[in-house]
């Protein structure tokens, strides 16, 4: 499970450092400034009962600085063959690198997991979330954003993921976001 989030987020930091040096076009992040916008795409359980799945969502987003935006995000994921869907809702902070046309971003996240099905579990946790959003023109962008869990205020948090009672899972999400953006 380590690994697979150590190649995730690897591939995610060379994406994002490829983007800022390859695109020429001044900054585009602004203060005030608010995004809104649908998700959707992957999320994965991790461990003994390892299920791949797919999900959607929406977000919310408002720059307070041209460097740090406020962060609500709501999602699910569906995981077919372990019979569990993954709700989430979470708010935080992200800092963006505010460089180019194309926005890389990183940030942290605190809401409630619940996973619902075969067994039922309910953790507050922390989360990381890493970020590429593209602006086609002033009023729209489009992205790709990973969150992972990374750490819980909740004593039985490590088995919120399991799919049975005595395995322990991991979780992430790989999703395409579509945004609109207003209030420059």
């Amino acid at each position: 499970m380590e690994r697979v989030r150590a190649w995730l987020l690897r591939g995610a930091a060379s994406s994002i450092l490829a983007a800022v040096l390859l695109t020429p076009t001044s900054a585009r992040a602004f203060e005030r400034q608010w995004h809104v916008g649908v998700d959707a795409g992957y999320a994965q359980l991790f461990g003994q009962g390892a299920s791949p799945g797919f999900g959607g969502g929406a977000h919310l987003a408002y720059g307070m600085t041209d460097t740090f935006n406020a962060l609500v995000e709501l999602d699910l994921s569906r995981h077919p063959n372990a019979s569990s869907t993954v709700y989430n809702a979470a708010a935080g902070f992200a800092y963006t690198f505010d460089v180019a046309q194309a926005v890389p971003y990183a940030g942290f996240l605190a809401g409630p997991y619940l996973t619902r099905g075969d067994v039922e579990k309910t953790a507050f946790m922390f989360q990381f979330a890493l970020g590429l959003d593209y602006l086609i023109e002033r009023n729209w962008a489009i992205g790709l954003q990973i969150r992972v869990p990374i750490a819980s205020l909740t004593p039985d948090a490590r088995t919120v993921f399991s799919v049975s009672q005595d395995d322990t899972n991991g979780y992430a999400t790989t999703m395409l976001r579509v945004e609109y953006l207003w209030g420059f």
